[in-house]
């Protein structure tokens, strides 16, 4: 028996196409139960590749219509953010402006921008003695999410990585390979050194070349891609992710051991995708479905087909029981 349930700040992924809200809810033993997830699709060029949000009344009411449809009367929230600047770093004993100087000073030097001519937010955690993540993020990219969310009539509690997010629904595994749209994000857990990686392939790029080569439109070529996967059309394209995933496993290989690997994103679901995965990575690769979805809320063969989709979604919604 778990008891009378208190509600969790909701968890809200938002992607460039699509966002998803997960409600879940806690015992007082602690154990955790997630009670409904929903996605709702964006309108187009809502949020660009960065992820900032640049249509953020849209987003928000499309925010706010899926909380309305859940049901839930909880108004905090967790939502995250792309962790292209997040990396594990040990510093040696200092003062704490100290520390602040020198982890603001090594982020600019890994997130690729300056941030004098991009205002960044720079914040660390503590993870051992010496050892900090480390993650910065564009304050125009942050601002857009916190607005968006106030929109819904959200109050954000926390912006999270991705990286931390997935990897608490995924924890038994040494990778997660997050399919986006545009683009797909490899994020590992690493003691030292950089934590998720960019590929510039994702599933609209594989319906893209489904419809080239048959000469449809890219409704019905994402129609035919959910309905018989690849069948013939799409083919260079899937090469391609594999290809770039080739690289990027065989990089990391470098630096630490890689045998399993999750997967998760709505592109994940392509038929075959995963045993083009293992075969170029030499991983074993799962689909997890995370048990705190397992209950009455929905059937297993439901939660199977959709758990990758909602991975990052339920991921945030965890975060106040982690």
């Amino acid at each position: 028996m778990i008891g009378r349930m208190q509600p969790l700040p909701l968890g809200i992924d938002i992607g460039t196409k699509r966002v998803r809200v997960a409600y879940a809810e806690r015992s007082r033993a602690s154990e955790t139960q997630v009670r409904a997830v929903i996605s709702r699709d964006l309108p187009a060029d809502a949020v660009n590749l960065a992820g900032e949000i640049v249509l953020p009344e849209l987003v928000g009411a499309a925010i706010e219509q899926a909380v309305d449809d859940i049901g839930a009367r909880e108004r905090r929230c967790i939502a995250s953010v792309r962790d292209d600047a997040l990396r594990f770093m040990r510093l040696p004993d200092m003062s704490t402006g100290e520390r602040i100087q020198a982890m603001r000073y090594e982020a600019e030097r890994f997130a690729g921008w300056k941030f004098d001519e991009d205002p960044t937010v720079v914040r660390a955690h503590r993870v051992a003695e010496d050892l900090y993540a480390v993650g910065a993020v564009r304050r125009r990219v942050l601002d857009s999410r916190v607005r968006a969310l106030r929109i819904a009539g959200l109050s954000p509690k926390a912006i999270e990585s991705e990286t931390f997010a997935l990897h608490r629904v995924a924890a038994q595994v040494d990778a997660v390979i997050d399919i986006g749209c545009e683009r797909t994000r490899v994020h590992v857990q690493v003691v030292e050194g950089q934590c998720a990686f960019s590929i510039p392939v994702g599933g609209a790029h594989v319906t893209r070349g489904i419809a080239a080569d048959l000469g449809i439109d890219e409704h019905a070529a994402e129609a035919r891609k959910r309905i018989v996967g690849l069948a013939g059309a799409g083919v260079a394209e899937r090469d391609r992710f594999l290809m770039h995933l080739a690289g990027t496993f065989e990089r990391l290989r470098g630096h630490l051991p890689l045998s399993s690997v999750a997967l998760t994103g709505n592109g994940s679901r392509l038929a075959g995708l995963a045993a083009g995965i293992e075969a170029v990575t030499g991983c074993t690769v799962e689909m997890p479905v995370p048990e705190t979805l397992r209950g009455d809320a929905y059937p297993d063969d439901v939660l199977e087909v959709a758990a990758p989709d909602w991975g990052l979604a339920v991921g945030l919604a965890l975060w106040s029981a982690a």
